[in-house]
């Protein structure tokens, strides 16, 4: 959605201004009114455009690289979603995919900007950080003695510019940020939810971190050496301090999916054998990082998950597998392919 309206707003002299009047002052109302005019006008000339972005809106997310929007005092996602959100075809109902619009606009001018927004109900963004400290920059305020006034920012914490994964535990908001440029180290930070201030950050190697995972005073989180994804590790780090509990490599090139449950942290990953892979669902103590079991399917791991003693994944083709973890044995495998039958298989 955001390539549509900037490659829209780029094709008239209205709009480039617009547009770049944006970018220089992305927290200027003036800017961003003139690129809710532009937009309107584009909207109400080109029906086609009217209908592509309500496509946009009612099926898409939009990424932020490098600012992460939190609503409600909440954490939401890294991705921050702009629908589903269905309109009428009039001019108030074209009003709200102007809005939406702007908001994307809004986004695209602070890419080059790195760090975490933190918003009150409402949703309006804030301003950028000066001097990248981490310290709130804001007192937030209250509207009628009643509460915070909606829309403001609460804090904002600043981070190499990039990509970054959230999770959220106990009052704290961990940012698994990946490095920059391929040349720097990842980095796993703790930042306290009220405050906004840092509480730990740990560099990590590789070049990119998964969604962190709390457990039981723990922060597990999974990284890989280069664009390809390979050489992974698996950490486990004291959710308190930041110390590395310990660290375990990928028994093949890299992990995939992670989760954590009743002690254990599961992740897929793969050996070769004879030249040919193999690969497992690979159950690791939480506490120590040894390898309990592993489980092997046909294909590559993904988005494990723990349930009343099953772990239930997926792999690469559609088809999810349940697994009883007392008896590390098949329960089913549920096909979403019309291929023949999945054979039952058993740990290893």
């Amino acid at each position: 959605m955001a390539d549509l309206v900037r490659s829209r707003l780029s094709s008239t002299e209205r709009g480039r201004g617009a547009l770049a009047g944006l970018v220089a002052a992305p927290e200027d109302p003036g800017a961003r009114q003139a690129a809710v005019e532009a937009l309107q006008a584009e909207i109400d000339a080109d029906p086609d455009l009217r209908q592509q972005l309500q496509i946009h809106l009612s099926n898409s997310r939009s990424q932020n690289t490098g600012s992460v929007l939190i609503a409600g005092s909440t954490i939401s996602r890294s991705q921050i979603s702009l629908g589903p959100i269905t309109v009428n075809n009039t001019r108030s109902g074209r009003l709200v995919l102007v809005l939406a619009g702007a908001l994307v606009l809004s986004l695209l001018a602070l890419l080059a900007y790195g760090g975490v927004r933190v918003l009150s109900s409402g949703g309006a963004l804030g301003g950028t950080v000066p001097g990248g400290t981490g310290a709130p920059s804001a007192t937030v305020g209250s509207a009628g003695g009643s509460g915070t006034t909606v829309g403001q920012r609460l804090w904002a914490f600043p981070f190499e510019a990039g990509d970054a994964q959230l999770a959220f535990a106990d009052g704290v908001v961990y940012i698994a940020s990946d490095s920059v440029q391929y040349v720097d180290r990842s980095h796993l930070r703790a930042v306290n939810a009220t405050t906004g201030q840092m509480v730990w950050s740990t560099g990590l190697d590789g070049i990119s971190l998964s969604t962190p995972v709390v457990s039981d005073g723990a922060v597990y989180v999974r990284s890989s050496d280069s664009q390809l994804g390979l050489d992974g590790r698996l950490y486990a780090l004291d959710a308190g301090s930041g110390r590395t509990l310990w660290n375990v490599p990928a028994p093949g090139f890299s992990f995939t999916g992670l989760t954590v449950g009743s002690g254990t942290a599961y992740a897929g990953s793969f050996t070769m054998r004879d030249g040919l892979r193999e690969d497992f669902l690979f159950a690791f103590d939480a506490a120590t990082g040894q390898v309990r079991w592993r489980f092997p399917v046909d294909e590559s791991v993904q988005a494990p998950v723990v349930s009343e003693g099953t772990v239930y994944f997926r792999v690469v083709s559609g088809s999810v597998y349940a697994v009883d973890i007392a008896t590390r044995q098949q329960r089913w495998v549920f096909q979403t392919s019309t291929d023949s039958p999945v054979p039952p298989l058993g740990p290893v």
